[in-house]
């Protein structure tokens, strides 16, 4: 298993600012609830692989856009730091805690800059949303948020065909974060990303005893896999562009710590590539790509029983058979036929002592 997990069978992933956990060098430290230390993360412990790692990125770029905070004095007022769009009044929001259900009055624009700057005013309610008890928050059209896909642009969800079988856009484009592999390599065992020297089989990473079966023992074997992974992100101006592009670099940078927490061994970012813009549709769409380095590791565990007894039978003659010519007996060369007592004294000393170490057989205390 990755990670935890919802009924839903979705991973119940962390904020990269959640006011219970503190992160230092991939380790965290929980600050609540009395704990005063941490555990190094086993070798075994939250493995992903690289589709697990987008299904979380997916998870995560939601709670990126759903981090809030609550004014300190009036309650309705809700500024949402990295949402991407300006919400349209009578948006809906629910509280994924409680259930309760927070409807958008209206969103403010500041009166200098006069650009919305993340801030809305939401109906009064009884109740409203608190961080400090570590309640989500969640927009209830997904319509409100940007769009995550590892689909092609040709497909945006927006389009459809007219009588001529043409390509048609529907309204303004949603913004789109598209994923896609462009090349994945053995793990480096260097410093460096996609290095020449590389892991090319697994190797072992830990053995432990198993837990269920005192006669066994687990053996954890790993080996890196490192992935050249671009970001494409698809608006419908060079401006806005832009800004998703900046948008989600800022999103890796807070939370790549969530996503190694989780499983991913490194997030890198790699490049910045060249604009494009594609005319294909009647609304020309700009795209900003963006590349990262990621590393998965693949675990698997092989369980070995392990050696409780060993049986040895030995076969003895009844006599020892003649010998012609010279020979070696005990690093001493003699010759002719030699008695049993002779060849046994051969192993020994003057005063009786075995001359090659000793040779003990114990049985456990079994007998």
């Amino acid at each position: 298993m990755s990670t935890r997990s919802d009924k839903a069978g979705k991973p119940i992933l962390e904020d990269y600012d959640d006011p219970s956990v503190k992160f230092y060098d991939g380790k965290v430290i929980p600050n609540c609830s009395g704990a005063t230390a941490y555990q190094r993360k086993s070798g075994r412990d939250r493995s992903v692989n690289l589709d697990e790692a987008m299904e979380m990125t997916d998870i995560l770029l939601m709670q990126y856009e759903c981090n809030y905070r609550v004014h300190d004095i009036d309650k309705t007022l809700i500024h949402f730091p990295y949402l991407f769009q300006r919400p349209p009044d009578g948006a809906k929001i629910r509280n994924k805690n409680t259930g309760e259900v927070y409807v958008i009055k209206e969103t403010l624009i500041n009166p200098r800059s006069k650009n919305w700057e993340g801030l809305v005013k939401i109906e009064y309610t009884a109740t409203f949303p608190n961080r400090l008890r570590l309640e989500k928050i969640e927009f209830l059209d997904e319509k409100n948020h940007v769009r995550f896909t590892s689909e092609d642009p040709q497909s945006l969800g927006l389009e459809t065909q007219d009588e001529d079988g043409l390509i048609k856009d529907s309204g303004p484009i949603r913004p789109t974060v598209v994923h896609a592999l462009i090349r994945k390599l053995p793990g480096t065992i260097s410093s460096r990303p996609f290095a020449p020297a590389k892991q090319y089989r697994p190797t072992l990473r830990e053995t432990l005893r198993s837990t269920d079966d005192p006669n066994h023992t687990i053996e954890m074997y790993g080996q890196w896999l490192d992935h050249l992974v671009q970001f494409d992100c698809w608006t419908t101006d060079n401006f806005s562009a832009d800004k998703l592009a900046d948008w989600f670099e800022r999103f890796v940078s807070l939370y790549g710590k969530i996503l190694k927490l989780n499983g991913v061994q490194e997030v890198l970012f790699w490049e910045r590539l060249r604009d494009a813009s594609v005319t294909k549709w009647r609304q020309d769409l700009k795209s900003r790509a963006v590349q990262y380095f990621i590393r998965t590791e693949y675990l698997e565990a092989v369980f070995t029983r392990d050696i409780t007894d060993i049986d040895i039978n030995t076969n003895l003659a009844d006599s020892i058979e003649p010998c012609v010519g010279e020979y070696e007996v005990a690093g001493q060369i003699v010759s002719g036929q030699i008695t049993s007592a002779e060849y046994s004294s051969m192993f020994r000393d003057n005063d009786g002592k075995y001359l090659f170490g000793n040779f003990n057989i114990t049985d456990q205390n079994l007998t």
